[in-house]
């Protein structure tokens, strides 16, 4: 059986299938901002806190709370390559990879720390680029 449908109908039903297409597209442009806290001793031996809404979630990271202590990466600051080695001893409590944006890409960056016991992933932009792009973590 052949169905007509009139202008109105013709329409609206093209304008469901353009609104149905806008939603499926504008869902890749979905992520999560992380409010990160930071914490240390200063030079007059106090603690200071500081927080700010200046972090973004990795497409495919798990949206969830990490702590641990800040390390950094030895030698190549970017933590590029199968196994970068980090400034910590394997008896230490949970880390977090402080790693330089560049060389490889975030994901690479966040595997591989991950694969060496990581529990959270900061990017961090180069200096003197003038790139403003807000960090990223696992």
């Amino acid at each position: 059986e052949f169905v007509t449908m009139g202008k109105k109908a013709q329409h609206c039903l093209l304008l469901l299938l353009c609104l149905s297409g806008l939603v499926h597209y504008s869902a890749a442009f979905v992520f999560w901002t992380a409010i990160m806290e930071i914490s240390y001793i200063n030079s007059n031996n106090t603690l200071e806190d500081k927080y700010c809404d200046c972090g973004v979630y990795g497409r495919n990271s798990p949206v969830e709370e990490v702590s641990g202590i800040v390390t950094l990466p030895k030698g190549d600051p970017r933590g590029c390559g199968s196994d970068p080695v980090y400034n910590r001893n394997f008896s230490s409590p949970p880390w977090i990879a402080l790693i330089k944006r560049g060389n490889c890409t975030f994901s690479e960056k966040i595997n591989a720390a991950h694969r060496l016991g990581a529990t959270g992933v900061v990017v961090y932009n180069v200096d003197g680029t003038g790139n403003r792009e807000t960090m990223f973590i696992l």
